[in-house]
């Protein structure tokens, strides 16, 4: 954990990385992610089904969509062909969150299996996979693990581990790039 929540050039450079390298951003993008993971950083409390909205509204400024709960049918091609997303009603998600919180010692499995969770109920019409690796990383970072790199020479592996649904495999995915 950082000494007084102060951000060292080398440590935001880390983190502007773990940003930059999983998605295509624009500036403007990128000084939003950079913005929540400073504050990730800077707070030692769990995210809140709250937080998630409200980094969702911030990331997707401008969008009608922004911070909102995707209440209609969605889904995905995978290699497995068309996968339905599961519809969630906002009360079913924020449950999660708060059974998730409710626990003060969490592993990188506990961590990994809420984050096969939230991905698997995909909220929001787009940002998911940003909303869900930020939110990954919040819960490593306050339960002293550091952050997650992932990246595009690691992010088809990510990909694979929730595509299973694999908790173990993706604890040690998480393991294997955790940044301190």
């Amino acid at each position: 954990m950082r000494e007084n929540t102060i951000m060292s050039i080398a440590y935001a450079s880390e983190m502007i990385e773990i940003v930059s390298e999983s998605e295509v951003l624009t500036h403007e993008q990128l000084l939003r992610h950079i913005e929540i993971l400073h504050d990730i950083i800077a707070s030692y409390t769990f995210p809140s089904f709250e937080d998630m909205l409200d980094w969702h509204k911030h990331l997707m400024v401008g969008e009608n969509f922004a911070g909102k709960v995707r209440n209609f049918p969605a889904g995905r091609y995978t290699s497995k062909g068309y996968e339905p997303y599961p519809t969630h009603s906002k009360d079913s998600i924020k449950r999660k969150f708060d059974v998730f919180n409710k626990v003060n010692k969490h592993t990188l499995m506990s961590i990994a299996e809420f984050h096969i969770q939230i991905t698997e109920s995909h909220p929001f019409l787009d940002g998911n996979g940003r909303i869900a690796r930020l939110i990954l990383n919040a819960h490593l970072h306050v339960s002293g693990f550091g952050m997650c790199l992932i990246d595009r020479d690691n992010k088809n592996d990510y990909l694979t581990c929730l595509e299973n649904k694999n908790t173990k495999a993706l604890a040690k995915f998480i393991e294997k790039y955790l940044v301190m």
